[in-house]
């Protein structure tokens, strides 16, 4: 654990010092994923209902997630409405890394939904980790744009 967090500051440290490219990074991140959840929505859904806290109780919110993935993506490609961005992607991050935490202290071994239902991958703490590396780097544009 010490180094998967040494690594962690590391990597915000670097991205500290790239932010153009943390923002390139999140941008097609967010599109790459919204794309592979777009191929197979329905599939994605029953997914990801299985361990988001938002989308457990909202099917709306559960199908526009892809949707919102692509605009956050071409937000942070196009640096438009970076403010808006930011914040969004701290919110649904941190929604994230809470519902995959509980899902993972459960031990019941869910897929992840984080590449759409068409590649199946185990819900794992690299998925965790990944989130709120992407939270944190929205915490870094915020704070660059104040």
């Amino acid at each position: 654990m010490d180094i998967l967090f040494s690594l962690l500051l590391i990597l915000v440290a670097v991205i500290v010092s790239y932010y153009g490219y943390m923002l390139l990074f999140m941008g097609l991140v967010f599109l790459i994923l919204s794309i592979l959840k777009l191929l197979d929505i329905k599939g994605f859904v029953a997914l990801f209902r299985e361990y988001d806290l938002v989308a457990k109780y909202s099917p709306i919110y559960a199908y526009s997630y892809p949707f919102l993935e692509l605009i956050l993506g071409l937000c942070f490609l196009f640096h438009f409405l970076l403010l808006f961005a930011s914040i969004i992607t701290i919110v649904i991050m941190t929604v994230g890394t809470i519902g995959i935490a509980k899902k993972l202290l459960s031990k019941d071994g869910k897929s992840c939904a984080c590449l759409g239902a068409k590649i199946k991958v185990p819900l794992t703490r690299f998925t965790l980790v990944e989130d709120i590396i992407m939270g944190v780097m929205a915490i870094i544009i915020l704070i660059t744009m104040v």
